[in-house]
């Protein structure tokens, strides 16, 4: 499936997520289909939220999207391992990041530049992808974006071609999907 193709697919999704008419899947079949090997269209990149799971915000079914979650969608070498892993064995060429309105990561990263123990890389990292006095909305998009141009290096870096990485912004109230335009 082409990124444009595979970016469709997500979209409509949403679309039928918004409008709470989901596709019925028979999930036991898609196990079967799927439990010897894995070709998702998709990468999605998202933050860890209880309230963001990218399987029902784009309706997708078993196997459909390989999905990669860290708070803020703050990657770190595992995450990015993990993004490289779908690039390059599983074939995806899309890889969309998801932050969300109303997102904890970025808030305390806003608001504590300084955490103890493990948060600290993720909250330092947030805090310098968004700069100082940035709200909170304009914050997600630039943590968004800067999460992208790190995929954008990786796959350039490893020489993985045809691949596509965008940024959107899920909204919580609306359940709603915006794509992100290419610049801030």
């Amino acid at each position: 499936m082409t990124p444009e193709d595979a970016l469709k697919t997500l979209m409509e999704g949403n679309a039928r997520f918004v409008s709470c008419s989901l596709l019925q899947r028979d999930h036991a079949k898609a196990r079967r289909a799927t439990s010897a090997s894995q070709s998702p269209h998709s990468v999605v990149v998202c933050c860890s939220d209880s309230r963001s799971p990218p399987e029902l915000i784009f309706d997708q079914g078993i196997g459909d999207i390989f999905v990669v979650r860290s708070i803020g969608c703050a990657l770190d070498e595992l995450g990015l391992g993990s993004v490289q892993y779908a690039l390059q064995k599983l074939g995806a060429r899309l890889v969309l990041v998801l932050g969300h309105t109303g997102c904890g990561a970025v808030e305390l990263a806003l608001r504590e530049a300084n955490s103890q123990g493990p948060l600290a890389s993720v909250v330092s990292k947030i805090h310098c992808a968004v700069g100082e006095g940035c709200v909170p909305g304009d914050a997600v998009a630039r943590q968004t974006r800067a999460t992208v141009c790190e995929i954008m290096a990786l796959a350039k870096a490893l020489r993985i071609e045809g691949v596509r990485a965008l940024g959107a912004v899920y909204n919580l109230d609306s359940g709603r999907v915006h794509l992100m335009k290419r610049r801030l």
